[in-house]
């Protein structure tokens, strides 16, 4: 029986396609999850929290990102914390500014970089912070939107 030239051709072509497929996945982003708390940290004199919505924040008590003030040691230092793997990360203010009506504070701390933009609008009586949150690890990264009130407790 004799084989047909296309064969090794096919055989080469799915073979590579194989490869190719293994290899995007490996390359594939991961997100960074970060984890609802339900209170404030004991590290943090907080004056602001953010959470996917005003909603979120209000009614369920779920927070994603605090922020405020470290008392360390004579001063105090602005900061956030966040939560992921089931543990307290906090980060220190690397950088801020102002630009139009969004206010841009970078943090970094433990390994951790998170960017957050946002800006205040009406909402009745109250100020809801509008904005986005972009937080890296390495190679890991995740965007996403986020809604802040002032920290009343």
């Amino acid at each position: 029986m004799i084989d047909h030239p296309a064969k090794p051709i096919r055989f080469a072509l799915n073979f590579c396609l194989l490869i190719l497929c293994l290899w995007m996945s490996a390359c594939q982003r991961h997100d960074i999850k970060l984890e609802v708390v339900h209170h404030t940290s004991d590290q943090l004199e907080c004056d602001r929290v953010f959470a996917e919505s005003r909603k979120a924040i209000i009614e369920l008590n779920e927070i994603l990102i605090q922020t405020g003030a470290l008392d360390s040691n004579d001063h105090m230092v602005r900061a956030c914390i966040i939560h992921v793997g089931g543990k307290e990360v906090v980060l220190k203010l690397e950088r801020s500014a102002k630009q139009d009506t969004d206010k841009i504070e970078e943090f970094a701390g433990e390994g951790y970089a998170l960017k957050l933009t946002y800006h205040p609008q009406q909402a009745g009586t109250d100020t809801v912070y509008l904005g986005k949150a972009h937080i890296s690890y390495g190679a890991e990264v995740t965007d996403m939107a986020v809604e802040g009130v002032r920290n009343r407790l």
